[in-house]
């Protein structure tokens, strides 16, 4: 039966849900620009310092952890989404069971090793 408290808790996870799918493609732009950027305007031609490594791999550690908290919050909303959404006939969306078939959890996975590579390179 729905009740009027669960088609609130659904709408507020609803936006919940988007918010934060939208939130964690933003993050990976950011670190996509943010470290071209770095990199691009360093030190011209030539190889960059080591303190732009560093920057370059902390911040891509940075946002890859957090694209995996994110996709962490997405997964736990989504189930709860699921769940209420199945008993308002709404059976669409997505409840990702293992970490490694999302393709954003990959991304940053990939994210953090290009900072641990940065990070290697600084040395």
């Amino acid at each position: 039966m729905v009740t009027p408290e669960k088609l609130e808790i659904y709408k507020q996870r609803y936006d919940t849900y988007r918010h934060l799918d939208r939130l964690r493609w933003q993050i990976f732009q950011i670190a996509v620009g943010a470290g071209t950027l770095t990199l691009a305007f360093a030190r011209g031609a030539g190889k960059p310092d080591w303190w732009v490594f560093t920057i370059v791999g902390l911040m891509l550690c940075l946002f890859g952890i957090v694209m995996w908290r994110i996709g962490r919050g997405i997964k736990k909303n989504g189930e709860v989404l699921s769940k209420i959404g199945s008993e308002l006939g709404d059976n669409f969306i997505p409840v990702v069971t293992n970490w490694w078939k999302s393709v954003s959890q990959w991304i940053a996975v990939i994210l953090i090793a290009a900072g641990g590579v940065c990070l290697f390179l600084a040395l």
